[in-house]
Order: C-alpha cells, then sequence, then structure tokens
C-alpha cells in the first residue's frame, strides 16, 4: 500500500505531464498558425508582383456601368484602344479642364474637339461620340452640367472612328471630383463624378440623376456678403441652395461651384480667362508669383487649383494677405469656383448672374 507521500508525488507527476502535454499541444498549434500566416504572406507577395507585372491590381480599373473589375477592363479595352495621355484634371465651374501639362488659366488643350462616347449607347446601338468643340476660355471646355445620364470616356477628335484616342489621366494619384448641377424643373439634379487613374486606359464621368437636395456643406453658389447687401433677388430663386459668408477664405472652404462676390458700385466683374464680358474684367497681375493672373482677390482666389489659389505671395500688401489665408486652409482638390464681382447697386443682377451661370 503506497503511503500519503507517495501518492502526493504520483500526483505531482501526473499533473506535470499534463501540463507538458498541453504546452506541447499549444506550441503545435500556434506553429500551424505561423506556417500559414507565412504561406499566406508568401501568397499575397507572389499575387501583388503578378498584379504589378500585368498593370492591373485590385482597385486599378474604375468600373463602369454597373460591372465588376474585369468586365470594366474588357469595356473600357473595347472603346479606348488607342490612349491620349492627360497629366492634368481640373473644373471650373461646370466645365472640365484637361491639359498635357498643369492646368493654367492659359489653358494647353491636347485637341480642340473632343468626342464623348456614352458607353450605354455605344454597347447597345453602337452610336458613335458626339464631338465637342472646345475654345481657348475657361467656360469654353466640356459642359459637365449639359450631359445626360451614363458613362462616358472621352475621346480625342482625330481620325476616322476606330482609331479615336481616350483620354489617359497620367497624374501619380487617382484622381476625382465630385459636383453637382443646379436642379431642374423636375426637381432633380445630375451629379457627375469624373475619374482618373494611370493603371486604367480611360478617364471615365459617370453622370446620374438624384433628388434635388445637396449634401451636406455643398451649396449652389457662395456668395461673399460682406456688406450685408440685399440678395433677395438671388435668395428667391427657385430649388438654387444659396450661402452667405463674410470672407473669401469662408468662401474657400464651402462646396460650390459657383460664387459670387459682392462689391461696392454698379459694375460687374469676371475672369480674363473666361468669355462673358469680354469688356469688363480686372486689370492682370505683372510680374511676381501671380504674374498674369487675375488682380481681383475673389476671382483669383476661388479660381482653386487652376488659378495657383493661396500661393503664399510675400508682402504686407491686402493680395499677400488673402493669399496667404486660402492657404492656410487650402484642400487637395482641384475644383474651381467660376467667380464674379457684382456690384451692390448693379442693376439687373438676377438676369444678369443667370445668363453667366447657365442655370
Amino acid at each position: 500500500m503506497q503511503s500519503v507521500d507517495e501518492v502526493r508525488e504520483e500526483l505531482d507527476f501526473k499533473k506535470k505531464a499534463t501540463q507538458k502535454a498541453r504546452i506541447r499541444v499549444v506550441l503545435v498549434v500556434a506553429n500551424i498558425c505561423l506556417g500559414v500566416y507565412a504561406s499566406f504572406l508568401t501568397i499575397t507577395s507572389i499575387v501583388g508582383i503578378v498584379n504589378k507585372n500585368r498593370g492591373i491590381g485590385q482597385g486599378n480599373i474604375i468600373t463602369v456601368l454597373g460591372k465588376d473589375e474585369s468586365e470594366s477592363l474588357r469595356i473600357i479595352k473595347e472603346y479606348a484602344k488607342e490612349k491620349a495621355d492627360i497629366l492634368d484634371v481640373a473644373t471650373y465651374g461646370r466645365y472640365l479642364l484637361t491639359s498635357t501639362s498643369k492646368v493654367t488659366p492659359v489653358l494647353n488643350n491636347y485637341t480642340d474637339t473632343v468626342r464623348l462616347l456614352n458607353l450605354e449607347e455605344a454597347i447597345q446601338d453602337g452610336s458613335s461620340t458626339s464631338p465637342v468643340n472646345l475654345g481657348s476660355y475657361l467656360d469654353k471646355q466640356i459642359d459637365l452640367f449639359s450631359l445626360k445620364k451614363g458613362d462616358y470616356i472621352i475621346h480625342d477628335g482625330k481620325g476616322n472612328y476606330q482609331d479615336y484616342r481616350a483620354f489617359h489621366y497620367t497624374g501619380e494619384e487617382y484622381f476625382e471630383e465630385v459636383l453637382y448641377s443646379f436642379p431642374s424643373e423636375d426637381g432633380t439634379r445630375t451629379k457627375i463624378t469624373v475619374k482618373g487613374k494611370d493603371s486604367c486606359d480611360a478617364m471615365i464621368i459617370n453622370v446620374s440623376k438624384q433628388e434635388a437636395s445637396l449634401p451636406k456643406d455643398y451649396y449652389d453658389i457662395v456668395v461673399i456678403n460682406e456688406k450685408e447687401a440685399d440678395i433677395s433677388w438671388l435668395k428667391n430663386a427657385k430649388n438654387l441652395l444659396i450661402k452667405e459668408v463674410k470672407t473669401i477664405k469662408e468662401a474657400y472652404m464651402l462646396n460650390s461651384s459657383y460664387a459670387i462676390n459682392m462689391i461696392e458700385g454698379s459694375d460687374i466683374y469676371t475672369s480674363n480667362y473666361v468669355s462673358y464680358l469680354k469688356g469688363n474684367k480686372p486689370s492682370k497681375i505683372s510680374g511676381g508669383a501671380y504674374d498674369n493672373l487675375d488682380q481681383d482677390n475673389a476671382i483669383r482666389e476661388l479660381g482653386g487649383y487652376v488659378f495657383n489659389a493661396g500661393y503664399g505671395l510675400s508682402g504686407n500688401d491686402e493680395t499677400a494677405k488673402i493669399s496667404q489665408d486660402i492657404h492656410k486652409v487650402m484642400k487637395k482638390s482641384h475644383v474651381g469656383k467660376y467667380t464674379i464681382s457684382l456690384g451692390i447697386n448693379y442693376e439687373t443682377p438676377y438676369s444678369t448672374v443667370k445668363e453667366i451661370f447657365n442655370y
């Protein structure tokens, strides 16, 4: 018969053996998990290298017509057999600007004529592209607000249909800008999304319809009204969402395609780089970082990326102060507000603004 001490020793031995067995199981499971994880990393790395070599990876193809990446790739390649490289893209008001170099007010268009291909129509009935004649002014570019629902590819206008080259965005980062049109009579708006990525053979313009409401902090027109002038003529406009602010900086920070700067007097001014009101243009800055741009602070700074807004002039004059003000809150956005400076006592403000902004 075992003594009490022998029984205790036997129990301790069994307990330690059980603990060792559990530890071995844990170690085996851990090693299996590590092995699986290592295999996952290896496979992921190999897939990444293959995708990089193929030039096609997850999220690298802009999808169209509600299709997945694979089908979108097939559709885009069908209508983008040749490519015309575009280095830079921006919007000014309702207009889409493209350039083979940095977009500036002095436009360097790839071609004087582009063609917009509605992919759905092309697939259904083989419709040819619609020609759009471009001009040298900012408001003579592709009018995004005029497009009907669909996904579009932009082609240059040269050669026969089969030889058209699709605009291909070559910027280092994915480009996407979203704009909303003025409301239609039926209470809807057009939502426009411009997309570009170097790994995709064509830029895509997606146009969809939605209710007249706008996202938070998005407005039809932003009004800089430091003098608190009466703008009931604009606020009473049907369905327009108007936002009044006091400063150019506040206006810059809001999402809108259009802006009005209320000024003293009875005159109206537009940028030198838009076609409207050829006689009423602000002087141009001569020399320095802003050489050849509009003297009018609101027009220049709210023009955004296209006008080098917030570049940051040296000095203490008012131009420098406003520029540095914008520089502090600059967004990484290529959206520019089509801006006019309007005199408080201008005789026909509503009809003129309506004509300029085309709503």
